[in-house]
């Protein structure tokens, strides 16, 4: 899935597949299972998020909480330290990937504010330092992406072992 620091993905962005679990399967198989649609979502969506994909970060940042939910629900397969320290990049990528996305979504809603008279210019400056915060956004998550600490997370979390 993941080899070296500069995967190659497509440019564009990608949902998550279904997840298929069988009957049998133990709960460890079910956690690596889980574990690896996280990080498949989340690194298939690198490139994508390298171009300025406003949905391909989104996309990122769903299969990182998605990856910490699943920490959360299997706690217990995982050393306390390994465990921290995935949540701790986690949280660190949700960190740079989120205010572009959250500055997004407020200009978007921004579009259905009607302006009333005489406060026309003012939304205008709010939307250009609001454009000017997402690029921003945008810069610091693709720097995030394109890290040594990214590819690191990403390395050590698909060599993560077990406890049980």
């Amino acid at each position: 899935m993941v080899s070296q620091k500069n995967e190659i993905c497509s440019s564009d962005h990608h949902e998550t597949d279904e997840i298929l679990l069988g009957r049998d399967d133990s709960i460890g198989h079910a956690f690596r299972t889980i574990i690896l649609s996280c990080l498949g979502h989340i690194t298939s969506n690198r490139e994508g998020a390298c171009n300025r994909d406003s949905e391909a970060l989104h996309q990122m940042r769903i299969g990182l909480r998605r990856l910490r939910a699943a920490l959360s629900i299997f706690k217990t397969l995982l050393a306390k330290n390994e465990r921290e320290r995935i949540r701790a990049d986690i949280r660190w990528l949700l960190k740079a990937l989120g205010p572009s996305r959250d500055i997004e979504v407020f200009l978007e809603d921004m579009q259905a504010i009607s302006v009333a008279k005489g406060s026309a210019r003012a939304i205008d400056l709010l939307r250009k330092d609001l454009k000017r915060l997402h690029t921003a956004g945008v810069g610091k998550a693709i720097t995030a992406i394109r890290s040594d600490r990214y590819s690191n997370f990403i390395q050590l979390t698909l060599k993560t072992e077990l406890t049980r």
